[in-house]
């Protein structure tokens, strides 16, 4: 599926593109998009399973997670890895971030910014 299809399919609102990262992180639809395979292109879509996977408690906000993804300059702090480049170890992806905990939650780490990183 195409984005002008989505576009479409939505009734023309202009926050569809929002819609459908909710319906990935939020909603657990496995929704793919170039970012996640080489043979997409920018805009097209691919929904692998019309059955959505069980989402998991996110406990850390949306506001957190932006200001921790600003704070460290939407760069892997492990590896040096810039959000949207090539993947330093699988060129044919592209660099999605994730926020991780510099002391795991299991080790009495918190939800707190000072213990939050850009991975």
């Amino acid at each position: 599926m195409e984005s002008n299809e989505l576009r479409k399919a939505s009734g023309n609102i202009s926050e569809w593109a929002r819609r459908v990262r909710e319906l990935r992180t939020e909603e657990g639809y496995q929704i793919l998009t170039h970012n996640d395979r080489s043979d997409l292109k920018p805009g097209q879509y691919l929904l692998l399973d019309p059955k959505p996977v069980a989402a998991f408690e996110r406990g850390i906000s949306k506001e957190t997670r932006a200001y921790v993804l600003d704070r460290n300059g939407f760069t892997c702090q492990m590896c040096g890895a810039v959000a949207g480049e090539p993947h330093p170890y699988d060129l044919t992806r592209k660099t999605r971030l994730h926020i991780g905990h510099i002391i795991d939650k299991s080790m009495g780490g918190s939800d707190e910014p000072s213990n939050l990183r850009a991975i």
